[in-house]
């Protein structure tokens, strides 16, 4: 029986990911190898912290390195999911997580920016840094994110402040 690669039927099924390894011989060997595991919490964050980088990122930094992460999840999934490898849980999961720690990246990255223009949010009645409360919704807050589901947020602070 010859051996076929993992990407044979995915690309068979899917012309996003023909255009994304057209030329891109790296992403494609990163992909066999990624799509054979199952894509978790551990593999996310690696993704996530292997991307060269300074600390703290900037917000276009930070962009650029959430867009990078979202197509390797997407892609790998897809891939296990047309091969039979990923059930339902898995896909959602992966999904869930990665909003969750975007989300997290992303306010950390522009709460930086916007503070060099404006400060930190203060509580006046203490003066300590207030922190955003980010609340997720729907089928985010019920960890039931598939990948082309939106997301909805409720962002608040626990008591007015001043800049």
């Amino acid at each position: 029986m010859p051996h076929t690669s993992p990407l044979e039927r995915a690309l068979r099924w899917s012309g996003a990911l023909r255009r994304k390894i057209v030329g891109n011989t790296e992403f494609e060997q990163w992909l066999i190898k990624a799509s054979a595991k199952p894509v978790n919490a551990t593999a996310i964050r690696r993704w996530l912290d292997e991307q060269p980088s300074t600390l703290p990122l900037s917000v276009d930094d930070t962009r650029r390195l959430l867009r990078q992460v979202r197509s390797r999840i997407f892609f790998t999934l897809l891939v296990r999911d047309i091969n039979g490898q990923a059930p339902l849980r898995e896909v959602v999961s992966a999904m869930s997580l990665f909003a969750d720690l975007a989300i997290a990246r992303a306010y950390k990255s522009v709460v930086a920016d916007l503070a060099e223009t404006h400060g930190m949010p203060l509580d006046p009645a203490t003066g300590k840094p207030q922190e955003m409360l980010i609340i997720g919704m729907g089928k985010l807050g019920g960890k039931e994110l598939n990948v082309s589901s939106d997301i909805d947020l409720i962002m608040l602070y626990g008591e007015e402040g001043e800049t």
